[in-house]
């Protein structure tokens, strides 16, 4: 997992069918700057096999609303393929941008905090994407589904540990989910999957 430099303004870096674009241009002000790293977005979308994208906004520290217009593209190009792309780790100033446009309402965004690093957002979003898990409805039992259910419907996520306990007591002996749910250093939101795929939303 090595990152591939794309010069001059993006690197990439693939967890098996998820690709982390990150950026390194600290400042994406000048329309030169910004056509040139819509041109690159567009490229890396295009490319077979890339369709789920984790953008990484932690170098950069300023940016113009000009930009918008080159996300709402990539966008666009994500859904066609039928893919999912989420931006991780945004300077205040964009996440501004993006809440005045309404476009944090259209764009999946991992908040910072909790999420500080690609990684996390990638084990909380792309999970099955990272690697196939065969979810059995036999797992769907009332206590686990009931743990989640209570998890979505507060956004408060302790019980993770425990929904692993009842997942596990149900038969399943997936040590990627059980995983997930149990280290403690990974974030949780309602995009969790293990919570989707346990309430049939995924």
């Amino acid at each position: 997992m090595n990152p591939v430099p794309r010069p001059p303004h993006t690197e990439i870096e693939t967890f098996g069918g998820v690709t982390v674009v990150r950026f390194l241009t600290e400042l994406l002000f000048d329309s030169g700057t910004i056509q040139a790293l819509g041109n690159e977005l567009s490229r890396i979308a295009d490319e077979p096999g890339r369709s789920n994208l984790v953008v990484d906004f932690s170098r950069v520290t300023r940016a113009s609303s000009a930009v918008l217009g080159k996300f709402i593209t990539l966008h666009r190009k994500v859904q066609l393929a039928r893919g999912r792309l989420t931006f991780c780790c945004l300077p205040t100033q964009l996440l501004e941008f993006f809440q005045i446009t309404k476009l944090d309402k259209v764009f999946s965004i991992a908040p910072r905090p909790p999420f500080e690093t690609a990684a996390h957002v990638v084990g909380e979003f792309f999970g099955p994407q990272v690697r196939a898990v065969a979810f059995d409805p036999a797992w769907r039992t009332d206590t686990a589904v009931a743990l989640a259910r209570q998890m979505y419907d507060s956004r408060e996520f302790g019980a993770m540990p425990i929904l692993a306990d009842a997942l596990q007591d149900a038969g399943c002996e997936d040590e990627h989910l059980l995983m997930h749910c149990r280290d403690a250093t990974q974030p949780h939101t309602r995009e969790c999957w293990v919570c989707a795929r346990v309430l049939g939303k995924a």
